[in-house]
């Protein structure tokens, strides 16, 4: 019974096989379970054998294979080595948005320039990518900028990157990697893939950034009228143009969805402290039971010199008035919507006073 359970044949070296199997074990009588384990541990299987060729014969497969490219194209790495990218979201001194296209393009290099001063006037928001390349010296790397909502569909934006292309000096750099892109149609919360690709259009590694908001409509409409010419919110209806209200003083308004309004309100030919036309207009809604001042207060977000933000709350309605003086004419511009849009209506506000200049308009 034993011969059968230990897998041996009757033959002369049965006893042989026998002693070495039970050498280490100790006391009588023999147990037949302890003579099998011992030849079990003695007698090395075929697949463990199996398992060590098969692993030998892969990694010298592997290292030809390195070895052969290398001599044909010495820029050659290995597909396993790759990119480790972390992209997050900054303006440097700017706030969310707010970043001119021309003062971007100029900061950093960017070429060409567009030729349409409206366009460089453009307002977008600013990204950055920190980037560890592994095993990419002298590759040419292209960078790629998509934005994307939060269901992660892909938006129409335009990207300007800088720089566009990559080439690390060594097998273990480190880069920083930049993109100007436009505002989205919608206000919402928005991601950004950023994407590195070879020569060959090959991804080498892809990284999204944490989820920001955007506060839109976007401001790119332009618009010129006898004094001055700004950008207006994109797909709002102009429902006065520069229309007179008093002698030297005319009104243009822009109507959007949702009880969304803008209005520039210009004073001719004058100059002056920009809290002092706030606070005579405040005059006039105080003892108003349905006025409720929000923020009254300097700013230089409005830009191009002093200005004066006024937030406040009137017949269920927030509205913000930004007051300033810009080329030897007085300027308020006035948002208005309901209150769940507020940080919306400030917006709006500010980046119309920012894109104003005071010119007549070249036709």
């Amino acid at each position: 019974m034993w011969k059968a359970r230990l897998g041996m044949t009757n033959n002369d070296g049965l006893d042989r096989d026998f002693r070495a199997v039970t050498r280490t074990v100790r006391g009588e009588p023999v147990h037949w379970e302890q003579v099998e384990h011992r030849a079990q541990q003695q007698r090395p299987t075929s697949w463990r054998i199996f398992g060590v060729l098969a692993a030998i014969l892969t990694i010298a497969i592997a290292c030809t294979f390195i070895a052969v490219k290398l001599l044909v194209d010495p820029a050659y790495r290995a597909e396993f080595t790759s990119a480790t990218t972390a992209i997050s979201f900054g303006e440097g001194a700017t706030e969310l948005g707010h970043t001119e296209l021309g003062d971007y393009m100029r900061a950093t290099g960017v070429r060409p320039l567009p030729t349409d001063v409206i366009a460089l006037r453009e307002e977008g928001f600013v990204l950055r990518a920190s980037l560890h390349l592994i095993g990419l010296r002298h590759r040419s790397l292209s960078c790629g900028w998509t934005l994307r909502s939060v269901s992660n569909q892909s938006v129409a934006a335009t990207a300007y990157a800088s720089p566009a292309i990559l080439r690390p000096p060594s097998d273990d750099s480190t880069a920083t990697v930049q993109a100007w892109m436009s505002y989205p149609q919608t206000t919402g919360s928005y991601r950004v893939d950023f994407t590195l690709r070879d020569a060959h259009g090959r991804v080498i590694d892809v990284s999204q950034s944490r989820l920001f908001t955007v506060v839109t409509p976007r401001i790119s409409s332009p618009y010129r009228a006898p004094g001055y010419s700004a950008l207006l919110p994109k797909g709002w209806k102009l429902t006065q143009r520069y229309e007179p209200a008093s002698p030297g003083r005319f009104v243009t308004k822009l109507v959007g969805s949702e009880g969304l309004s803008v209005l520039i309100d210009t004073t001719r030919h004058v100059s002056g402290d920009p809290a002092s036309s706030a606070i005579t207009v405040e005059d006039l809604y105080h003892g108003l039971t349905s006025y409720r001042r929000i923020a009254f207060h300097r700013t230089d977000k409005a830009g191009r010199g002093r200005a004066f933000e006024w937030t406040f709350e009137f017949e269920r309605l927030r509205r913000a008035d930004i007051f300033f003086y810009r080329g030897g004419d007085g300027y308020a511009v006035l948002a208005v919507g309901p209150p769940r849009r507020y940080v919306e209506i400030v917006a709006v506000a500010l980046k119309v006073a920012r894109s104003i200049l005071s010119r007549p308009a070249r036709s």
